[in-house]
């Protein structure tokens, strides 16, 4: 009598005969030098092979109707008697073929398929139709532009449980650009328009019945924006590609993330606007410039003058502020003159900034106060080379809703290893697309400077 099978022998046993039928159509399809018999008894091998993915999948839908069925049955409320509660059936699925702990490595097989490998191809093939079903569940298939296609240095969608951990690490590492939150890149073309009003209409009261109205044509121009491509590259000893398994594509995937993330943030707050890079905030308000002493007790009237020019040029109000994690702690550290802090843990009478609120601030992102009514955003992306000295900060006061981001999808992941064959390394590249301005409403921003290394 054959064993029953239960669910992970079912899955495991289903995803082997996945990647074995896998291999086989990728084998009929690419290549072209069977002899006619070969290619019949592939066929035949093929045939039995689907058809065994087939009932393997019929137990794993049965295992399903199974589970819900239970699930359904009325039951008694347990008592509680200190044991650990049994483990219900959850919802049965196919396996992904990359998953965390899984057996088969993203990395390896984009390297392994460039190289000709059918097996790796299959694989990465199959994983590509599992993203694209997945997106057409979510409505969202049109968003990615994806390539999946064999050949050298081609880039490949990386696997979910990849991208669940490029937006986590990414995350910390990009607080300003998490805050403004990202548009769609249009979908072709290294520049586009956007189109803005420089001068608005004027309306005027009419003289008299019958006489001349005011005119209210409006004067606009376009905002060209520059596509800038972000790059980041990992290179590796031979050794450690083949054999941290099964580590790489995570430890892997957290290193790109981390660089990548870090210099878009990097790039939307200091970006020259030449080279290919964005034109960033600071170059873009270089202009908007309030001059300030570097003390807190010096700087705080200056973000009230900020916020009233936000006010009075922009006539919407300012809704964030910015700081490198230097100056927040010279806030955090400023005593009045009897020794109290000036921004207090918690509000309380004594208070002479105004600042309220509590709790522990994360190393950067929002932190639990806020300045004049605006958000803080503690941002290590902020430079501390600026000034004649260069050792100057900013403080930045914007309206966070003029800041226009624009990023493509996930970006593309190749495998190389030519490149470093010399040294018999690998190299592991990832590149996306941005574009962004700070410029549709130029009178948005304002900078605090003057701002020399606190002292505490």
């Amino acid at each position: 009598m054959s064993k029953v099978l239960d669910v992970p022998e079912l899955q495991e046993s289903l995803e082997l005969a996945l990647q074995e039928a896998d291999e086989m159509e990728a084998k009929l399809q690419l290549d072209d030098e069977m002899s006619e018999v070969e290619r019949q008894e592939l066929q035949e091998k093929f045939d039995a092979g689907a058809a065994k993915v087939e009932k393997l999948a019929e137990a794993l839908r049965r295992k399903e109707k199974m589970a819900r069925s239970i699930g359904d049955i009325p039951r008694i409320t347990p008592v509680d008697d200190g044991k650990p509660p049994a483990l219900s059936l959850g919802r049965v699925n196919e396996p992904a073929t990359y998953r965390r702990g899984g057996p088969s490595s993203f990395f390896k097989d984009v390297e392994s398929a460039v190289k000709g490998d059918t097996s790796a191809a299959a694989r990465l093939n199959r994983h590509g139709k599992e993203v694209k079903d997945t997106m057409i569940e979510r409505g969202t298939w049109e968003q990615y532009a994806m390539t999946t296609g064999a050949g050298s240095g081609v880039g490949f969608v990386p696997p979910q449980y990849l991208q669940d951990e490029w937006t986590s690490f990414a995350r910390a590492a990009r607080p300003l650009a998490d805050a403004i939150g990202s548009r769609p890149l249009p979908t072709a073309g290294v520049s586009f328009n956007l189109p803005r009003i420089t001068t608005g209409a004027v309306a005027a009261v009419q003289a008299s019945e019958g006489g001349a109205v005011q005119d209210n044509s409006q004067v606009t121009d376009a905002l060209n924006l520059t596509l800038s491509t972000i790059t980041a590259k990992t290179d590796m000893s031979r050794q450690a590609f083949d054999r941290s398994e099964p580590g790489l594509d995570q430890i892997i995937g957290e290193d790109l993330a981390a660089a990548y993330a870090l210099q878009v943030d990097s790039e939307i707050i200091n970006g020259p606007g030449s080279g290919g890079r964005v034109k960033g905030i600071l170059t873009a308000a270089a202009a908007n410039t309030i001059s300030a002493t570097a003390t807190a007790v010096g700087i705080y009237p200056k973000i009230a003058d900020a916020v009233q020019r936000v006010d009075t040029l922009r006539f919407l109000p300012a809704t964030l502020a910015i700081f490198h994690p230097r100056r927040w702690g010279q806030f955090l550290g400023t005593l009045d003159g009897q020794s109290r802090p000036l921004v207090v843990p918690v509000p309380v009478a004594v208070n002479p900034f105004g600042v309220g609120g509590e709790g522990a601030a994360p190393a950067q992102g929002y932190v639990n106060y806020s300045i004049q009514g605006l958000p803080i955003l503690k941002d290590a992306n902020v430079p501390t080379n600026l000034g004649a000295a260069t050792n100057e900060d900013r403080i930045i006061i914007t309206r966070r809703e003029d800041l226009y981001l624009f990023e493509g999808p996930t970006p593309t992941i190749r495998v190389y290893e030519e490149v470093l064959s010399g040294t018999l390394q690998v190299r592991i590249q990832v590149f996306g697309y941005i574009a962004f301005t700070a410029e549709r409403y130029v009178n948005a921003t304002f900078l605090i400077t003057g701002l020399t290394p606190p002292t505490f």
